[in-house]
């Protein structure tokens, strides 16, 4: 459990409380699971709050919603605490003191820190985000919500810890006078559909004399063109015309594949393959397929050398 900025719209903020001020009932997950408070030393506390399978009876999964806003615990009289005196992120469960960051509020689709301001419980999996830049500062989006601004430590990093959501992130840089001077955003893919080639040396030709090669970028995309940064698909490359297959590669340094082959693994989503020409002009015609996935050709043009050079 831990606290990012309120959105009525994200699933991981939605926890529902069938307690009352009076009776004791469960904080119940948009998934279906429940908040639980077991804690061995109350008086140290313990953090974060577990999220489990709900099990009827289970004092540890009740709490009662005292009028202070204080959500106390059946099985240890603890109280929801927002960790290090409100400022969070981790939400836990400490011996109840009548602080503000053990106050919360229960709105339609979610419970706010009385402490934090416009900030809620969510349940969601934590992904740390780090950003480098020159910018005098940085703010976090995900989806939209602002995760805070932060000052840029000089040569060094900003980082959040947002909860995990799908959708797009996006960082942007200010300057001193709080311009927005840079952005950059990232969206989550969805699962292969596609391969993509790209050549990313000898675009304009390589020379038909037996030693020139083309490095060819192979990208693992979704259906919208967006490489997936997890996709390891094996894919199979042919080639035709005034040229052969030199080598792949993928930049995985635990991979065991061979190099001198017609087929690599994606990893993280890309690959590489590498063709030569021979002593003939003409177009090294390149294909690459994998299973469920729609293939790719590109060429590669190969051109009457301007000096001729010797064949080792």
């Amino acid at each position: 459990m831990a606290v990012t900025s309120c959105n009525p719209s994200d699933k991981f903020q939605n926890i529902k409380f069938t307690g009352t001020s009076t009776s004791a009932g469960t904080l119940v997950t948009s998934d279906g699971r429940c908040i639980d408070a077991t804690c061995n030393d109350i008086s140290s506390g313990c953090a974060p709050l577990g999220i489990k399978t709900c099990v009827s009876g289970d004092q540890n999964q009740q709490f009662v919603h005292k009028s202070d806003g204080s959500f106390t615990n059946a099985a240890n009289n603890g109280c929801i605490d927002l960790w290090d005196s409100g400022t969070g992120p981790e939400v836990g469960v400490y011996q109840c003191d009548g602080g503000s960051n053990q106050h919360w509020i229960i709105n339609a689709e979610d419970i706010q820190s009385e402490a934090s301001g416009d900030r809620c419980m969510t349940f969601g999996p934590s992904s740390p985000v780090w950003a480098y830049t020159n910018a005098a500062s940085a703010e976090l989006f995900v989806n939209g919500v602002s995760q805070g601004k932060k000052t840029v430590p000089s040569l060094g990093h900003v980082e959040w810890t947002p909860n995990y959501s799908p959708g797009s992130i996006e960082v942007r840089g200010y300057d001193s006078s709080n311009k927005v001077i840079a952005t950059q955003t990232i969206q989550t893919t969805a699962s292969p559909a596609a391969i993509t080639l790209e050549i990313e040396a000898g675009s304009e030709g390589i020379y038909a004399d037996g030693q020139d090669a083309a490095l060819i970028k192979v990208s693992i995309v979704d259906s919208n063109g967006r490489v997936v940064p997890t996709a390891s698909n094996r894919v199979t490359f042919s080639v035709s015309g005034q040229g052969t297959i030199l080598g792949v590669g993928n930049g995985d340094p635990s991979s065991h594949e061979p190099d001198k082959a017609n087929y690599r693994s994606a990893f993280n989503g890309l690959a590489r393959v590498i063709v030569q020409s021979n002593l003939t002009p003409g177009n090294i015609n390149l294909s690459a397929s994998s299973p469920g996935l729609t293939s790719a050709s590109i060429t590669v043009k190969t051109v009457t050398p301007i000096e001729t050079w010797p064949v080792l």
